[in-house]
């Protein structure tokens, strides 16, 4: 690149402008940004502190310069033009770039990657002709592509900064005009603030002339590669060329800023509307979905990834009105127009985020049948971590997929007893993390299993420093998610199903980090971390093949293992696949018969036979009152459509009489099975049993939903009573079971002698079978393996007094069989008879539908208990729909009115002051002790 030797005073001028920016900037940088953000982001980013696109940012803040300074001190030390051309051609455009990506830009969406891009192309391109490799190094068609590169940058970038020109430069000499001399002197004693005080508003100077510095350079570098290219190829392959880079942007222009929501919104604004019944509801092919998909997600993330609206954004207009008072609204409309078109890829077509966010995850929750963080948790959490949010501490529905405490070693002690045992299992959960987080563990258990304890520590010589207690399952509930809010350790465990359980515990203690002095800086050298001691307890009987059973989990939240991950069984390692958390059961060290037991349980003698024999088969036989199979409708059985195929092809080759009705808001009668185009809509289970027994009176022998593993997030009441159903099965397909029911779900289950299976023929076998041993006298319970008798209670002291141990240990299996058939015999309406379940489920030490178990660690906490197990309400649970709240980025250019000018210099530095004060936070908060 040719620089032409300036006039004295002119170089002079260009000399002081790179100087005393940059140097300013140096001293800024020695005193507050090395020590205070570069040094530390960088040493936490080793330890996991903060992020390393912080560190990146930190050491790119204080790299740039001083790179552009070594260039002025060596290569441009006698060339005060090519000094210029290096502070506005490149190192300003790179920390403009910096600054915008710092606080306004978060998840970078394909139009303004796009300018990205081609801003970056450009800076490359001029930093090479600034250089003087381009006229050897690089073929005349792609010198002459990256000329042109620069000159559409250039232009871009100028016109759209040139409309903030005008009242942004009134602004800022109204706000010199403001500043009194005679307080000039006082800012002298504060050293620090007159340097950042200097460096900002030098920076603010030379922000104001940039894009025009940077058009004028880009358009002459842009002419002179022209007239080399015109020379070289010829004006008919060099305006070939020109126009080819020309019409490629503008092309990709037009084709990445296409949003589709507002297209989205259209096409299913029926969701909105209410059908009758005969009307046609629109349909819209399944492949055409993840169009859908794509439309919701923008409007759901747009916070994320625009910087306003279109309908919204009147930036330019307001800093004219900010800037003159009596301003010509002609100007300040037209600047607005010309910048909302040039600012395309950053404004969201649209009127307001908030009210298209919560349309969206309406949309999505009635169209896909489950909620948007649930179906979209990557594309969430893609767009949350370009923030610098760090969510909830609460473990939601998006954190199935962070790793956030590890667990480092599961300990499971096995103490037989003839063919029933006493499982206990201690995770230690260590936190990768700075911020408190909660773990989520959903498991299931056999119907014959009893969880008996629960446990919380810090001390590994003393895992059972705090205990349990039991309580009413609302006021569990309530003391643990208020303790939460107030981060104080709690855990709770509570059965969430037949055969489904949720452990939860909170806070797993963040890591701390160890700092050192050196040179009078602070630097993260280190961290300690203490481990949390999560242990359960169950009781259990053999299974099938001679072994224990283990829990499954069915889903977990914040917690992950690894290679690292030691699990033992009785102190010796235990090994198991990759992606399980635990084993599926653990073997015996010798094989133990099935045999009866017998227990006490609030003075009723229990007795649990062994299926032997013909009691040992489901055998489905012959049925002429038919089963009423109801297929759940809901859009996301669309992927089980092969698993209901194949469930009614077996259940056609059965002689058992049916009848199968395809549920959606309405039932109706089909004779083939539903095509997965049939599939659409978010309807619950439980109102399509409800529509079902409204349109059917019949009597049936039982009502069979074959339906997926739902979304328990989005179960509410309903009016449904077992005296109004026969007994009714929920099905899931696909091998997975619910990992959560609501309450009224399982009082349905369980009063109208239904239950769960994972197969058709399960459920219809388990059924007949009940059905079959229903007249023997004082059967109460059947289950896989046992039969369960309630017996006269006169020698209950007899048989506890011959076989004391062996009852305790097996009492609790009993209890739970117990509270099952009083649950389904009493009315749980009524809170007196709660108390009595809950008394019975106290006494045993036993987690029910009904009793939970919450580990509390101070006095506070267990009067906060003790006050909520006397409120009406006590046994009334909430639905946890794990839905996190996350604060949104700030509508840029909508807030009326804008700051003025003078605002934003003030704004800008309070920004980078409180970016040091974030780190120092995090700091002071790493180092401080974590409490269990």
């Amino acid at each position: 690149m040719e620089n032409k030797k300036l006039p004295g005073w002119l170089a002079v001028c260009c000399y002081l402008l790179f100087w005393f920016w940059n140097l300013t900037y140096a001293v800024l940088t020695g005193v507050l940004i090395v020590p205070f953000f570069t040094l530390p982001a960088i040493s936490g980013a080793f330890i996991g502190l903060h992020s390393w696109m912080t560190a990146v940012f930190s050491i790119l803040l204080v790299a740039i310069p001083a790179l552009c300074i070594g260039l002025g001190l060596t290569r441009f030390r006698k060339n005060p033009t090519a000094l210029i051309k290096l502070f506005y051609g490149v190192e300003m455009p790179i920390i403009f770039i910096m600054l915008s990506t710092l606080f306004l830009l978060r998840e970078l969406n394909p139009g303004v990657t796009h300018v990205l891009i081609n801003i970056l192309i450009a800076l490359f391109a001029y930093l090479a002709c600034l250089w003087g490799g381009v006229n050897t190094r690089f073929p005349m068609w792609l010198r002459l592509s990256l000329a042109m590169t620069m000159l559409l940058t250039g232009l871009y970038c100028a016109l759209l900064l040139a409309q903030f020109f005008i009242p942004a430069t009134a602004g800022f000499f109204e706000l010199l005009g403001e500043i009194e001399l005679r307080h000039l002197g006082d800012i002298f004693n504060y050293l620090l603030f007159l340097v950042a005080l200097i460096c900002g508003l030098s920076t603010c100077v030379v922000f104001l002339a940039l894009p025009f510095v940077l058009t004028f350079l880009y358009i002459r570098e842009f002419l002179r590669e022209w007239r080399i290219a015109d020379a070289s190829l010829g004006r008919a392959k060099a305006g070939a060329v020109a126009a080819g880079i020309l019409a490629l942007n503008a092309l990709l222009f037009a084709v990445l800023n296409q949003q589709p929501q507002q297209e989205t919104f259209e096409r299913m604004a029926f969701l909105d509307q209410r059908f009758q019944p005969g009307e046609t509801i629109p349909s819209i092919p399944r492949e055409e979905h993840d169009a859908l998909r794509k439309g919701l997600i923008n409007a759901y993330l747009a916070p994320y990834r625009y910087l306003s609206t279109t309908e919204r954004n009147g930036a330019v207009f307001n800093a004219y009105l900010g800037a003159f008072d009596s301003a010509d609204h002609s100007l300040a409309k037209g600047s607005q127009a010309i910048f909302n078109f040039l600012a395309t890829p950053f404004l969201y077509d649209g009127a307001y985020f908030r009210e298209d966010k919560e349309r969206a995850a309406r949309y999505y929750r009635a169209f896909f049948d489950q909620p948007i963080e649930k179906g979209e948790p990557e594309a969430i959490l893609h767009a949350i971590q370009a923030t610098f949010d760090q969510g909830q501490p609460v473990a939601g529905l998006l954190d199935v997929l962070n790793r956030y405490v590890l667990i480092t070693n599961m300990a499971i002690t096995v103490e037989p007893q003839g063919d029933n045992a006493r499982i206990r299992i201690v995770q230690t959960l260590e936190n990768q993390t700075y911020n408190n987080h909660e773990v989520t563990f959903h498991f299931s258990l056999p119907e014959e299993a009893a969880l008996t304890g629960l446990w919380l520590s810090d001390d590994a010589k003393d895992l059972d420093k705090f205990a349990y207690a039991l309580a009413p399952r609302g006021a569990a509930q309530q003391v643990y998610n208020d303790e939460v809010q107030q981060r104080i350790d709690p855990s709770l465990l509570e059965q969430v199903g037949p055969r489904q359980y949720r452990l939860r515990a909170f806070p797993v203690p963040p890591r701390r980090a160890n700092y050192n002095r050196s040179m009078g800086l602070l630097l993260g050298t280190d961290y300690e971390v203490d481990p949390m001691y999560l242990t359960f307890e169950y009781k259990t009987t053999i299974n099938d093949q001679g072994a224990w059973p283990l829990p499954q989990l069915l889903e977990k939240r914040n917690a992950y293992w690894s290679d690292q991950t030691q699990r033992t069984l009785n102190d010796q390692p235990l090994q198991t696949e990759k992606d399980a958390w635990l084993p599926i059961t653990a073997q015996m060290s010798a094989a133990a018969p099935r045999k009866q037991h017998d227990a006490v349980v609030a003075g009723q003698r229990v007795r649990a036979v062994p299926r032997t024999g013909a009691d040992a088969q489901w055998d489905i036989q012959k049925s002429t009152t038919p089963y009423a199979i109801l297929i759940d409708g809901s859009y996301s059985m669309g992927e089980q459509a092969g698993n209901v195929t194949t469930a009614l092809k077996q259940l056609q080759q059965l002689d058992v009489a049916h009848e199968i009705f395809l549920c959606r808001e309405r039932c109706q009668s089909i004779t083939a099975p539903p095509s997965a185009d049939e599939f659409y809509g978010d309807s619950l289970p439980m109102n399509q049993l409800a529509a079902w027994r409204r349109k059917v009176k019949q009597n049936y022998d039982a009502v069979v939903l074959l339906t997926d593993a739902g979304s328990y997030e989005l179960e509410s009441q309903f009016t449904l009573k077992a005296d109004q159903m026969p007994p009714v099965w929920l099905v899931h397909l696909g091998e997975t079971l619910a990992y959560a029911y609501h309450d009224k779900t399982l009082d349905l289950l369980k009063q109208s002698h239904g239950g769960v299976a994972l197969s058709l023929q399960e459920a219809i076998a388990a059924h007949q079978f009940r059905q079959k041993r229903a007249t023997d006298t004082g059967l109460f319970a059947v289950t896989q393996h046992y039969l369960w008798y309630a017996e006269a209670g006169a020698d209950a002291e007899a048989v506890l007094s011959n076989a004391k141990t062996e009852a305790d240990f097996f009492s609790a299996i009993a209890a739970r069989r117990w509270l099952e058939y009083l649950a389904q015999t009493r009315d749980v309406s009524d809170v007196k008879v709660l108390d009595e379940l809950h008394a019975i489920a106290k006494a045993e030490h036993l987690v029910t539908d009904y009793s939970s178990m919450i580990v509390l660690v101070e006095e506070r906490q267990k009067k906060a208990l003790e006050e909520a197990e006397q409120k009406a309400d006590r046994f009334d649970r909430e639905v946890e729909t794990g839905q996190e709240t996350f604060s949104a980025p700030m509508d840029m250019f909508s807030a009326s009115p804008v700051p003025e000018p003078e605002e934003w210099i003030l704004l800008g530095l309070a920004g980078l002051m409180l970016g040091f004060a974030v780190l120092n936070r995090k700091r002071r908060l790493a180092m401080q002790p974590a409490c269990i």
